[in-house]
């Protein structure tokens, strides 16, 4: 019974929902589409400016005067060295320029070359370089004044040498052995005289060439005026003093003595 049962009820359950789709009205209104208009967004408004920042203050007078009182600056010294080579036909020749620069500190044109002026600017690497290679041209300068001293010495002991011969008499029978005798001796005589000289001579040659060759400056006159650059930047931040646009520096004289005027742009 139970398996004849089955069939009916899902026929029925089939023919329910036919029916319940056949009875729906087929002319059913769709639903109607929204027509109202969405408002436009407004864009963000942009974000305000930031404000401009305050001016710097303007530098005090007394950090003004302590700016002038260690600014570093320089004067430059020229010369020139002609060399000249005469023959009897014409004459040739060469011109050297020199240019030495010299570090000044503020208005008092206080000399600050050589050691103190790396020691300023931070550098004293610098300094003992500088105070080793002054060490070395001095040691040269002696050594060049020793060999002028040996030579002098020596020619001296040249022009002033006795004749030996003059102690021969032409009644001794040994004369001309003693002639003999007083040349060979003289002879030796002047040679050693030469040599040392000769050797004098040379210590100064090579005084004179480490004296000349060594330089005085551990760095050339470019990275001085950079060094200084830094330190005078670096004492305008401390000090609160603006970039300058123009420094002068400007040597006066007067019928008391003279000095150099430092001027500037704040």
């Amino acid at each position: 019974m139970e398996a004849l049962r089955i069939p009916v009820v899902l026929a029925f359950t089939l023919a329910a929902t036919s029916t319940a789709a056949a009875q729906a009205p087929l002319d059913a209104p769709a639903p109607a589409a929204s027509t109202a208009e969405v408002a436009p967004v407004a864009p963000p408004a942009p974000p305000a400016p930031p404000a401009p920042p305050a001016p710097p203050a303007a530098p005090s007078s007394a950090a003004k005067a302590e700016y002038r009182d260690n600014v570093i600056v320089f004067s430059e010294e020229e010369w020139a060295e002609i060399h000249l080579n005469r023959t009897p036909h014409f004459t040739t020749g060469r011109v050297d320029i020199h240019r030495e620069l010299h570090a000044m500190r503020g208005e008092r044109r206080e000399n600050i070359d050589g050691p103190a002026f790396y020691e300023l600017v931070g550098r004293s690497d610098l300094a003992d370089a500088y105070r080793t290679r002054r060490k070395v041209r001095i040691a040269g300068l002696v050594t060049a004044g020793v060999g002028a001293a040996v030579t002098i010495y020596g020619f001296a002991r040249f022009v002033s040498a006795d004749d030996r011969t003059d102690a021969c008499r032409f009644e001794d029978p040994a004369y001309f052995d003693c002639l003999e005798a007083g040349r060979d001796a003289d002879q030796v005589e002047a040679r050693g005289n030469l040599r040392t000289m000769a050797l004098g001579m040379g210590i100064s040659v090579i005084g004179g060439l480490v004296w000349h060759y060594v330089a005085k400056e551990p760095v050339d006159n470019d990275t001085r005026r950079g060094l200084a650059d830094v330190y005078n930047r670096e004492l305008r931040e401390r000090l609160g003093i603006p970039e300058l646009a123009r420094v002068e520096v400007n040597p006066y004289a007067t019928a008391t003595g003279g000095g150099v005027a430092i001027s500037g742009q704040f």
